[in-house]
């Protein structure tokens, strides 16, 4: 049971921290909209294959039990076909948020 939410805090910063964070800290850079959506969207693919089919290919010699403890590799056609949708949600707010900053940064160095 510990070993089950210490994996799901792994996964959870995971795609927190790199999958939705790498491009937001893209549009914070100046990258846009649609650039970021589409790196967003590879790297909840990557997050996918790696927390469904990787990693519990590499536990899996440890135990069955370890491995049943990782999300069903079934996962990763869901992600791939659908990830798109939180990858928008996600940079479309950021890019609301950045963008509108961006510009006014940009306006007061210019007066």
């Amino acid at each position: 049971m510990v070993l089950q939410i210490v994996i799901l805090i792994l996964e959870g910063i995971h795609l927190v921290f790199g999958v939705f964070g790498i491009p937001i800290f893209r549009m914070r850079k100046g990258a846009g909209l649609f650039g970021s959506v589409l790196l967003c969207w590879g790297l909840e693919i990557i997050w996918a294959l790696t927390w469904c089919i990787i990693l519990p290919v590499i536990v899996c010699p440890f135990g069955k039990e370890l491995c049943l403890l990782f999300p069903e590799a079934i996962g990763v056609g869901f992600v791939v076909v659908l990830g798109c949708i939180p990858s928008v949600f996600v940079c479309t707010i950021a890019y609301g948020i950045v963008h509108p900053i961006k510009r006014e940064g940009t306006s007061q160095t210019h007066d």
